[in-house]
């Protein structure tokens, strides 16, 4: 009996590491950052369609080239946010980190790897809604270690990415802003409820 209550004492303190670690690395500042950066990307593509689109087309191979400045761009300025706040948050367990790393880096690499098909087949206005649903899985399974609030925001972004995909059959012109302001209002406002929730821990 004694054995039994210790196993289950360390599987909770198991799950409780997990939790404030993933607490860490889905924290409110750095989701709201990504969530406005989300907001910025139809303003973003209407740069690049006005001022270095012009200029690529001229270019053979023009459509890969493209994409790949867009995907180097979103890229580094994510990475960027990331490592902002990274630097102004506590420190996770190392290990831990490195297997939410090894997790997230890969994901991240299916996302891109499926916009990249998706575009160079003639399905561009599928990326968006099927990005949505690959990002809600990941989040998905991050809440189940987190908080409810990424479940239910996970959840969101699914059924708005499926919900996408019907629209996307209506040829509604620039679908894929609205899906994307969508995303971003998303990220904001569980970004919002984490730093609020955050901030009652504290207080409590």
């Amino acid at each position: 009996m004694h054995n039994k209550e210790t196993a289950l004492h360390q599987i909770d303190d198991i799950y409780k590491i997990l939790q404030n670690n993933l607490k860490i690395l889905i924290s409110g500042p750095l989701m709201i950052a990504v969530g406005f950066a989300i907001v910025g990307i139809p303003l973003a593509e209407l740069v690049f369609e006005k001022a270095l689109d012009p200029f690529l087309n001229t270019i053979p191979y023009a459509s890969a080239l493209k994409f790949l400045l867009r995907t180097v761009i979103y890229f580094v300025t994510f990475n960027q946010i990331g490592s902002y706040f990274n630097l102004r948050r506590p420190q996770r367990n190392p290990l831990l980190g490195k297997v939410f790393k090894g997790i997230g880096r890969p994901f991240s690499y299916i996302v891109l790897s499926t916009a990249a098909v998706l575009a160079q087949t003639g399905y561009d206005e599928l990326i968006a809604p099927i990005v949505l649903i690959l990002i809600g899985i990941q989040f998905l399974f991050f809440g189940q270690f987190s908080d409810k609030i990424v479940r239910v925001i996970a959840y969101n972004l699914m059924l708005a990415g499926l919900v996408g995909i019907w629209l996307s059959t209506l040829s509604i012109p620039n679908l894929w802003m609205y899906l994307v302001v969508y995303e971003g209002l998303s990220f904001i406002a569980m970004g919002y409820l984490l730093d609020k929730e955050a901030q009652h821990d504290v207080i409590g």
